[in-house]
């Protein structure tokens, strides 16, 4: 079991009350807003060095923290500062598209697609690795792409799929039995969380757009 934390609420002195209660603390890189009063849009630190922020200091907690990579927010020079984080004690990152900028330009991104960040991570190491997790979305209206996606995600290295979070078990159970049929083996975890609305659940259509969010 897993629990999320928003990067801006890790409070050390609070993260005991977790401990022996779940099995690794995932900790989202959620694109800043103007209506967030802890990091507006022009605060320049990203959402991703927030998360990678906050799960450093998890980690030095002792619990298992799982921060999240974004093509949105990653750059080709981040790549030499992943082993320096495995060696931190960063061992599992959820790596996603991220939802993206308002007028973002795919084009600008040094990684267009997810499982492009995964081979690059991946190729920063030569012996023991992170473990890597990605996204799949079974509420895409084109279930057939959406697992192909998939499957190239793992394709490229990645150790296991989450699920967006369900709130429908017969459309997040055909989405894992046709993954099981077109020969996924990797773990699938289905994403169980409270969402604060239903646009926290329902992502755009990947047919429109390359990227998967997370909650």
């Amino acid at each position: 079991m897993t629990v999320e934390l928003i990067p801006d609420r890790v409070i050390p002195a609070h993260l005991p009350i977790l401990q022996g209660r779940v099995d690794a603390i995932t900790i989202p890189a959620f694109r800043n807003g103007e209506g967030d009063p802890s990091y507006p849009a022009g605060f320049r630190v990203t959402p991703q060095t927030r998360s990678l922020a906050s799960a450093v200091i998890v980690r030095k907690t002792g619990a298992e923290a799982v921060p999240s990579l974004t093509c949105r927010d990653f750059r080709r020079s981040d790549l030499g500062l992943v082993p320096s984080l495995f060696k931190k004690g960063l061992d599992n990152f959820l790596v996603v598209f991220g939802d993206p900028y308002p007028g973002h330009r795919i084009e600008d991104y040094d990684f267009r697609k997810t499982e492009d960040l995964i081979r690059g991570v991946l190729s920063v190491f030569d012996g023991p690795r992170p473990c890597i997790g990605a996204v799949t979305n079974q509420y895409a209206k084109d279930q057939e792409r959406e697992t192909a996606r998939t499957l190239r995600k793992v394709d490229a290295g990645a150790d296991y799929v989450v699920t967006n979070t369900a709130f429908d078990d017969r459309l997040v159970l055909d989405h894992v039995d046709k993954l099981r049929s077109q020969g996924l083996k990797a773990p699938i975890f289905v994403q169980v969380s409270i969402p604060s609305g239903l646009s926290k659940v329902r992502y755009p259509d990947p047919r429109k757009s390359d990227s998967d969010s997370h909650s």
